[in-house]
């Protein structure tokens, strides 16, 4: 879809691409030429400073190809380098020279205008671009919905883009949804929700892209964090947020300890859970490792002891056990958060040590213990899934699939997506290019099925035995040359996009594989004796073109003959045995036989002259057959 602006331009008027190139920006302090623009350009013989515009104007502009516009008590005027007259220069070139005169100097007159008031030189906007401010953009690329005022410089931009960076050039290029921000602004963002995500790092580049919920903070400003309730960020790092719980921190008990203040439990104390250094744990904490932890928080049984520690002969932890209440287990075998991992809503059996095993229909497949058994199976045609390393180190997932399913596209997240039967195929496999990450598919066909049209999302198209064809394949090689649009279905390409070859006695005639081999060379008056395909070095050639036969001739084997030999009789230029084909009537004008050409109880089923009325209707319990298509008694 393509968002008009209003059109401000008048007929006959160019749509201007700013160049910028101001060359007095006056004042009236007065004002200097910027030499390193306009250092080929002449006024009054030398580049020159200009006082206050209001009280003096340019009287001569000489541009480079020697033309020279001047200004006097009559008006203006233009003459060429020799000096004679340019009497229609004024009213063709469209500049208003008032304005050129007061403000600037355009570096070329050609299909150039000065836009009032402003001292911008301008040229036309190219091929499906619009002026905004002084810019040519396409408004479709930049997410621009309109220029509005070209005083104002303000630009409309489509829902969940901004103008952050004030460059018109690349128009509305923030977006917003990608970096939590609600609006950006002069290169300020302002994020969607605060407490969910900040701008910490001030780098408006990267959004919104510090994660509040996760790092215990509740701001985060210039790279400092303001800390939630019992949380605290002892080490000032803001990176890794509010890093200690100060309810339980040993070092760090109720309050960050610092070069003045010691808030670190003494030896034999633990830090209770209420940010307390004690004897021992508040009631309903137990101590866990190093920490006292809260037991309905961390989801662990506090019927029994639940949490025990094992040391060593010398006293130290080794090892910590925790009791968890049904469906919650230790995970990531951290004691302080006991039994963190809830097993019912991540699709699991068990978590120890960061590893899951997964409830029956769903599967781990992306070896993130965090989001659990994320990929539910069944739904997606899959049995299992599993991992492979790459030769560039990143893990590729490999689906097992259900019967009749691939994975074509390479893409686990959508399943084994493409069903085989549906599309006339037996298998698919692809490629990945290791520069574009394109995924390439090619199929396994059915029997007298091809992917002739190169796009394996349709299947197998193509129906060679309904078209006289032995083998289509995709005409990789014309498709792919510069220009060429195979997939333009308006454009003469599409005719040449398959490379066919044609049963024995058939020819395709028109160059055309979608009709395949329309041609049969065996009974062909026209084209008697055609066969294959068009000789490129000697497309006229007989071997393709057949021969026209005669009048009065038959074409019957590929080859041009007078008459049929007794018992034969022609049949659409045929030689047939009609007692043995079941044919009553026949004549060579006949293309298809009907009803009335067979004998009683016969029919021509399959439409094929040169087999006759081959279907036995009475044995059938038919009454008649037509193109395959049967009618019953």
């Amino acid at each position: 879809m393509r968002y008009k602006k209003p059109h401000r331009q008048r007929k006959g008027q160019f749509r201007p691409l700013a160049l910028a190139l101001v060359a007095c920006c006056c004042s009236a302090a007065g004002c200097t030429w910027d030499t390193s623009v306009y250092e080929d350009f002449v006024v009054d013989g030398k580049v020159t400073k200009c006082e206050d515009s209001t009280t003096k104007k340019l009287n001569k502009i000489i541009f480079q190809d020697g033309t020279t516009i001047t200004q006097d008590e009559t008006g203006f005027h233009a003459t060429d380098a020799s000096g004679k007259p340019i009497d229609d220069f004024l009213t063709t070139t469209n500049v208003n020279y008032k304005d050129a005169f007061t403000y600037a100097i355009c570096p070329s007159y050609e299909a150039t205008s000065c836009i009032q008031g402003k001292g911008i030189c301008t040229i036309p906007c190219g091929k499906d671009q619009d002026y905004c401010y002084g810019v040519c953009v396409n408004y479709d690329e930049t997410h621009i919905v309109s220029c509005e005022d070209e005083h104002d410089e303000m630009i409309t931009c489509l829902d969940g883009w901004s103008d952050c960076n004030g460059n018109i050039q690349d128009g509305c290029e923030y977006d917003l949804g990608e970096y939590e921000a609600l609006s950006c602004v002069n290169e300020q963002v302002t994020c969607l929700d605060d407490s969910v995500f900040s701008d910490c790092d001030g780098n408006y580049k990267n959004g919104c892209e510090y994660d509040m919920v996760s790092h215990n903070a509740v701001a985060c400003h210039n790279k400092t964090v303001s800390c939630k309730n019992n949380y605290g960020d002892c080490n000032n790092y803001y990176l890794d947020g509010c890093e200690v719980d100060l309810r339980t921190s040993l070092a760090n008990c109720g309050a960050c300890t610092t070069d003045t203040e010691n808030h670190a439990c003494e030896s034999g104390k633990v830090c209770n859970g209420l940010g307390e250094c004690k004897d021992s744990c508040a009631a309903g904490s137990v101590f866990c490792g190093t920490s006292c932890v809260n037991t309905a928080t961390n989801h662990i049984d506090s019927s029994g002891v639940g949490c025990e520690n094992l040391t060593d002969d010398e006293g130290n932890i080794i090892d910590t056990k925790i009791y968890c209440v049904p469906n919650y287990t230790n995970c990531d075998d951290n004691p302080e958060n006991g039994c963190e991992y809830a097993l019912s809503t991540n699709n699991t059996i068990s978590c120890e040590h960061k590893q899951v095993r997964c409830l029956d229909y769903f599967g781990d497949c992306d070896g993130d213990y965090e989001n659990g058994c994320e990929f539910s199976l069944t739904p997606n045609h899959a049995l299992a899934c599993t991992r492979q390393t790459m030769d560039d180190g990143s893990t590729k997932v490999i689906l097992d699939c259900a019967s009749d399913y691939a994975d074509c596209n390479s893409d686990y997240t959508d399943g084994c997506e493409f069903q085989l039967s549906t599309h006339n195929a037996t298998a698919c496999t692809n490629t990945v290019d290791d520069t574009t990450g394109d995924v390439s598919v090619s199929l396994t066909c059915s029997p007298n099925m091809a992917d002739c049209d190169g796009n394996y999302l349709n299947g197998c198209e193509y129906n060679m035995k309904l078209s006289n064809v032995t083998s289509c394949k995709y005409n990789a090689d014309f498709c792919e040359a510069d220009g060429v649009d195979c997939n333009d279905e308006t454009g003469d390409a599409i005719t040449k996009r398959g490379i066919i070859t044609c049963v024995s006695s058939f020819a395709d005639m028109d160059k055309d594989y979608q009709n395949g081999c329309e041609i049969d060379g065996s009974t062909n008056l026209e084209h008697c004796g055609a066969k294959g395909e068009a000789n490129d070095d000697d497309p006229e050639s007989e071997n393709y073109k057949g021969t026209a036969c005669p009048s009065g001739n038959l074409c019957d084997g590929g080859k041009c003959g007078v008459s049929c030999t007794d018992p034969l009789k022609n049949c659409g230029g045929f030689c047939l045995d009609f007692e043995a084909t079941n044919i009553a009537t026949c004549d060579q004008s006949v293309s298809k036989l009907s009803a009335a050409n067979c004998t009683e109880g016969w029919a021509d089923g399959d439409g094929l002259l040169r087999n006759g009325c081959e279907y036995n209707l009475d044995a059938h319990h038919a009454e008649a057959c037509q193109d395959k298509v049967l009618t019953c008694k």
